[in-house]
């Protein structure tokens, strides 16, 4: 048992959280089931800087507040939470919950993957589990983040000395998306558990090393434990702007500034030039220095999506046939483990981009690049409730098997 002074610091570390204060909010779903409504819609969601939460095929979410709701009076859109500053008090609670009953069941092996951590604790769980298993994980710093934060990578593979193939995973790109490293750390513990003792992953591990970043903006994941449960961007103060931060999503270095804003109050602002920001220059020099590629994945939420190249584009991969295949696969695969569904599209489908890290990886380093959005359907959005953390991480880790299965078989650079 820990002791009560550990107990109640933990927790205060939520309770004091979020003065951001998002009374009367609503999040609207509206159809965008022409491209004319599309374009209205996101004509208006840029001229009054209104954020997009969340995108699907025929419908977006956006956080509405109280002065701007009649802008979507006759637009079609449903009001899907009515009152978004309630549903975040409703979060602290549960959350304070739960991170206690972590503390109380420390035995129990999936206890860390029933709430969120902050991301202090990420680093700590994620060294822990390099300290446990050294000879198949190991930890570094790849740079450090606008406010000074540890950038850490871990690499896992197995023990054989053959020349291994390499994946790299990212998550928490963007701030308030806190199932993904969430799930990273549940891949990252299953990864260096399972090797030896199960032969898929021993499989995988022998053949293939593992680049993992689970937390690439922690000064963004900080502040939406400290402030801003809602915060997407880094922390860039802009040259003074009123508006912080910059989307590292639109600032990598692939058509940049095509298909993002340049208005540093949008939270898409794609920042003054690409890969301009630390976080994202320090994770492009990593992977550009990994050694045998075959496969990078972005991890994100909400939308439960499973999408491929391309992004800044409608046209078509050369290998759209093959990747489609890996995708629709990875999709049953999902399903088997939980029954969750998910959608294998290409990213361009559901909205276009540029910018963004799957887009590098894919035009930059010739892979196949895919960008995974996570549980659930917007329901929830980013404050996915603690009970489908780890629902969410076994389905992923079963998706992530999948990919690298898929590419080491079949991916040729040449």
């Amino acid at each position: 048992m820990r002791s009560v002074a550990v107990v109640l610091a933990l927790i205060f570390a939520v309770a004091s959280a979020w003065s951001i204060d998002y009374t009367g909010y609503t999040v609207q779903r509206c159809s965008t089931n022409s491209e004319d409504k599309r374009d209205l819609l996101y004509g208006i969601t840029n001229a009054f800087g209104i954020d997009v939460l969340g995108e699907f095929i025929d419908s977006v979410d956006l956080l509405v507040e109280p002065k701007r709701f009649d802008l979507f009076q006759g637009l079609k859109c449903k009001v899907i939470v009515e009152d978004v500053q309630k549903k975040i008090d409703d979060e602290e609670v549960t959350l304070q919950a739960s991170r206690l009953e972590f503390l109380q069941n420390k035995n129990d092996s999936d206890a860390y993957h029933k709430t969120y951590h902050t991301y202090d604790e990420i680093i700590a769980k994620v060294n822990s589990i390099a300290a446990q298993y050294p000879s198949v994980a190991r930890v570094s710093s790849y740079g450090s983040s606008l406010e000074g934060r540890d950038l850490i990578v871990i690499r896992i593979k197995g023990t054989t000395t053959t020349t291994k193939k390499t994946i790299y995973l990212n998550s928490g790109i963007h701030a308030r998306e806190w199932v993904g490293p969430a799930t990273a750390v549940y891949i990252i513990q299953n990864l260096a558990e399972k090797y030896g003792k199960d032969a898929e992953v021993t499989r995988l591990l022998d053949a293939i090393e593992f680049v993992i970043t689970p937390e690439s903006n922690p000064d963004g994941y900080s502040f939406t434990w400290s402030d801003d449960r809602m915060w997407r961007k880094n922390r860039n103060n802009n040259q003074g702007n009123r508006c912080k931060g910059v989307d590292l999503n639109r600032n990598f270095d692939v058509y940049w500034g095509t298909g993002s804003s340049n208005n540093p109050c949008a939270e898409d602002y794609h920042g003054t030039a690409a890969a301009s920001e630390p976080e994202v220059k320090a994770m492009q020099n990593l992977v550009t220095g990994l050694a045998n590629k075959i496969g990078a994945i972005d991890i994100h939420s909400y939308g439960q999506y499973i999408m491929r190249p391309y992004g800044w584009t409608n046209a078509l991969h050369p290998d759209e046939a093959i990747i489609r295949q890996l995708g629709n696969q990875i999709v049953a695969d999902i399903s088997d483990v939980n029954g969750a569904t998910y959608s294998s599209i290409r990213s361009a489908e559901l909205y276009p981009v540029s910018g963004a890290s799957d887009d590098w990886f894919t035009v930059k380093l010739n892979l196949w690049g895919f960008c995974f959005e996570l549980r659930d359907r917007g329901l929830y959005g980013f404050r996915l409730p603690e009970a489908q953390i780890l629902p969410t991480g076994q389905e992923i880790f079963r998706a992530i098997l999948t990919y690298a299965d898929f590419v080491l078989a079949n991916f040729n650079k040449d």
